[in-house]
């Protein structure tokens, strides 16, 4: 029942195989390259919940990633790349009955982020996030009908660039999933789903999903 939450958190990150694409909506699956990505994260975070729906965190951390060709390659030697100072800000409303499988209610999320870095000042960025899912019960709660949206924005500084492996990315089982994941990449990114999920038997699921999205 506490309104008040601090924390840490020490995170080693290790991705292989990431495919890009390059850079827009209009790339080319033949434009395909490989990367693997190592980092470390560390953080702290403060959590104020002034009531049992409504969420206020903010957080600091470090980051520190290093660059390398896909692992079934490493032609390429690591890449030591800047070292970034993140803070976030966001609030949350979340009147979901359940967060793991929900029924019915609504999710919003704002998001706000600065990566200050450290190292070159060259690849400092703000990051902007907004989020929102409902959750309409049908027929008892055995059929529901599920609707998301979700943008991302990075504004463009004219002395700034965003680090390619940091851009928002569109594709995979939680975005647009007839597309791989990271199949886009670009500053901007907006997508939308609507699924209508039929509860078959004790968790088994049917559902029929469409999704929409660009970058």
């Amino acid at each position: 029942n506490s309104r008040l939450a601090l924390g840490t958190q020490f995170r080693w990150l290790d991705y292989g195989d990431v495919d890009y694409f390059g850079v827009g909506p209009d790339t080319l699956e033949s434009a395909l390259t490989q990367f693997g990505i190592t980092a470390t994260h560390i953080a702290a975070h403060a959590t104020l919940r002034p009531t049992r729906w409504f969420d206020i965190d903010a957080q600091v951390g470090v980051l520190s990633p290093t660059l390398q060709d896909s692992p079934l390659v490493r032609t390429m030697p690591t890449v030591d790349q800047p070292t970034f100072i993140p803070t976030e800000l966001s609030m949350t409303i979340d009147t979901r009955n359940f967060r793991e499988h929900p029924t019915s209610g609504l999710l919003v999320r704002g998001a706000a982020a600065h990566y200050e870095d450290r190292s070159t000042g060259a690849f400092s960025h703000r990051r902007y996030e907004g989020e929102m899912a409902g959750f309409i019960p049908m027929a008892g709660e055995r059929v529901v009908l599920a609707l998301h949206g979700w943008v991302v924005n990075t504004p463009r500084d004219d002395d700034k660039s965003v680090p390619f492996y940091m851009l928002p990315s569109l594709g995979g089982a939680h975005s647009l999933r007839s597309f791989a994941d990271y199949r886009f990449h670009d500053r901007n990114m907006a997508v939308a789903n609507a699924e209508l999920r039929i509860a078959m038997m004790t968790h088994v699921d049917l559902a029929m999903f469409t999704d929409a999205g660009n970058v």
